[in-house]
């Protein structure tokens, strides 16, 4: 009788100790969604009725891959721990991660402070299967996780939150919706043929459904991006082809806009007013494309600017002429319009704040004056802010590069605020070299650029013509940018949507408030100059 109790005895400390089966019992534990999990790793002959009798659960209460019935050597199980389990686990060197959506080898290493390598020898079956959505990963505990992410980096500044904004999340944790609005002119889609010999009819501005038709397809192009790497993005495009805000009212409510994680618009100006409106009303951000208005941010948190501010353009030309050159006398021609009030009011309290660039406000109606001034110095760095009628713009823009290409011995370099390059086709090239032309640059296509290439090729390759002017550009950068932002951040992102640089975004961005109660713009503003007759990078970074 003796012997009977101690054999049971010893029977009953093998069943808890090890459970059964001959299943040890994890001493791991991890919180999952707010509830304590058990943390059990899959060793040969072990089924998932096995291991949940071993636990004291049913099997389907146990978390487990998707193909639950068929666990492999090294799979994972995460199993519900009950109230009246008085196990203390041992403190464990390790942690468990599940794999989101779009994360890579290389996101997670970031966030949890490890190797790859190291990831990868903690989970064999990676070298087997590769990375898969739902796994549940081993990662050490020494890397202190980095709960901003990568994408809060120092590299990406510090924003103030203003009293008038709240965020709100994702609808859907899956997917990122996303409303495209912008003039397709679908209704006159009709007017377009489709003869073999209108192959060009893209170009043609008689085609009005061809007039935004690369910024669509720019945006399939980020799409296409987002798509190879594991993003899912739902895409609701409305065709809005007039500047009617009651349209914008209509559409909002047919397309069920209020849905979207975001708005991406390139609208005419009544048109935008009216869906900025809308869009504060249901905290939903939107980011105005095409617009270098600055009084669309005004009192809307809700609103992104792309196009580069004035006083960020500013900023990093005089930053280019503080460091591109050797104590230049900087000469800022304007022509006292209100179409460049703008322009000279930051030009002048920028320049009031440095102390290493001497200057010269300068009128153009004192033309005559100016070469006299100029045939003084070597070094001269001429900044042109000149804007008054397109009619003037031409003829202002022959003449001044007549008078500084005429100067022989001082040539100084020309900066414009305005691209000469894109604006005329007819520009003299000769002239632009000799001044060292320098311009503002921000949605150029760079040949010489790998990245630009490599899109331009994928682009050619889709839609069987190159990329034209600006649009395509754009439209793949900015889809890019904030779907990857709120994947990776989550509703936190729209507190401050900046990201570290990325090869699939052309230009990077860098948003910033002007005020705490105003929406975001674009501070981002790139340099190209003219170099053995093409367009280079003049400023390495941003200023």
């Amino acid at each position: 009788m003796k012997k009977t109790s101690i054999f049971l005895t010893a029977l009953f400390i093998f069943v808890v100790c090890f459970g059964q089966d001959g299943i040890t019992k994890s001493k791991v534990k991890q919180t999952l969604n707010g509830k304590k999990y058990y943390v059990h790793v899959v060793e040969h002959g072990q089924t998932v009725f096995s291991v949940s009798r071993a636990y004291g659960v049913k099997y389907y209460d146990a978390v487990i891959k998707k193909d639950m019935d068929k666990l492999l050597i090294g799979d994972t199980i995460w199993i519900p721990v009950t109230d009246n389990d008085g196990n203390t686990p041992e403190k464990s060197s390790y942690r468990y991660v599940e794999v989101k959506k779009g994360q890579t080898l290389y996101n997670l290493s970031k966030i949890y402070k490890v190797s790859i390598d190291d990831i990868e020898n903690l989970n064999p079956e990676l070298k087997e299967s590769g990375l898969k959505v739902g796994m549940i990963l081993k990662m050490p505990l020494e890397g202190t996780e980095n709960t901003k992410t990568d994408d809060s980096s120092d590299k990406v500044m510090r924003q103030k939150v203003p009293s008038n904004f709240s965020v709100r999340d994702r609808i859907d944790k899956d997917k990122i919706h996303v409303t495209l609005m912008m003039p397709l002119f679908l209704d006159n889609i009709g007017e377009i043929s489709t003869s073999k010999f209108d192959i060009e009819q893209r170009r043609r501005r008689t085609y009005k459904s061809f007039t935004f038709i690369q910024f669509y397809e720019g945006i399939l192009m980020g799409l296409d991006y987002l798509e190879a790497e594991g993003y899912s993005v739902v895409l609701n495009v409305v065709d809005i082809p007039d500047d009617d805000p009651k349209k914008i009212e209509q559409a909002f409510s047919e397309y069920d806009i209020a849905r979207s994680d975001f708005i991406i618009a390139a609208l005419f100006q009544h048109s935008f007013e009216k869906l900025a409106e809308l869009a504060k009303e249901n905290r939903i951000f939107v980011i105005n494309s095409l617009s270098d208005r600055d009084a669309i941010l005004k009192d809307n948190p809700y609103v992104i600017k792309y196009m580069p501010s004035i006083e960020g353009s500013v900023k990093a030309i005089l930053g280019v002429v503080k460091n591109n050159f050797n104590n230049p006398h900087l000469y800022l021609i304007h022509s006292n319009s209100s179409l460049e009030k703008q322009w000279f009011e930051e030009f002048k309290k920028q320049l009031s704040e440095q102390k290493d660039i001497e200057y010269t406000l300068f009128s153009w109606a004192a033309s005559n004056r100016l070469l006299q001034m100029l045939k003084n110095d070597n070094g001269n760095v001429v900044v042109s802010i000149y804007d008054e009628a397109p009619g003037k713009n031409k003829a202002y823009t022959i003449n001044l590069l007549n008078k500084l290409f005429s100067l022989k011995k001082t040539t100084p370099t020309l900066i414009t605020t305005q691209n000469y390059i894109k604006m005329y086709n007819d520009i003299d090239y000769n002239q632009l070299q000799r001044l060292e032309y320098h311009t503002i640059n921000n949605t150029f296509l760079d040949y010489a650029n790998p990245n630009h290439k490599e899109f331009i090729d994928k682009f050619k390759e889709r839609f069987k013509t190159e990329p034209i002017g600006d649009y395509a550009l754009i439209g793949n950068d900015l889809i890019i940018q904030f779907v990857l932002g709120l994947h990776r951040r989550g509703s936190e992102f729209w507190k401050n949507p900046n990201l570290p640089k990325n090869s699939a975004i052309m230009y990077p961005m860098l948003f910033k408030r002007p005020t705490e109660t105003d929406g975001f713009e674009n501070q981002a503003t790139y340099i190209y100059k003219m170099d053995n007759y093409k367009l280079k990078p003049a400023n390495r970074k941003q200023y």
